[in-house]
């Protein structure tokens, strides 16, 4: 199946317009399949990213996977000079960053999502 372009601006649009909660870790995150963008107060895009399970890749996303772990959303925090150890990159995003997810239950369109919000958000790294 194609997803058409159009389809996929509509929920980039879609996802921008919904207002960020602070990220804080999972609380009041589903547990189905979505597409989630995590930016900082100011506008600027931190990470973008898809899962089957939002909940447990907010879980996994807020508690880290180690330091050389290619998903580990602190370690990028702390990497980009914002903190310097996981507590502060914890506090970091807490105080600035917000969470923006939109359900999406079919893989491809949830894939095809990911790939069209990373370039158009385009993701960077945090500097202090």
């Amino acid at each position: 199946m194609t997803i058409p372009s159009g389809n996929l601006d509509q929920l980039v649009a879609a996802l921008v317009a919904k207002p960020a909660i602070p990220f804080t870790g999972a609380s009041g995150v589903p547990t189905v399949g979505g597409v989630y963008a995590i930016t900082t107060h100011a506008g600027d895009c931190v990470h973008v990213g898809a899962s089957q399970n939002l909940y447990r890749r907010m879980r996994e996303n807020w508690g880290g996977g180690g330091n050389g772990a290619d998903g580990d959303l602190i370690q990028k925090v702390q990497d980009g000079g914002c903190a310097d150890d996981r507590h502060s990159g914890q506090n970091w995003m807490a105080r600035h960053c917000g969470l923006r997810w939109l359900e999406i239950l079919d893989p491809e369109t949830r894939s095809a999502l990911e790939l069209r919000l990373k370039s158009v958000l385009q993701p960077k790294k945090r500097k202090k």
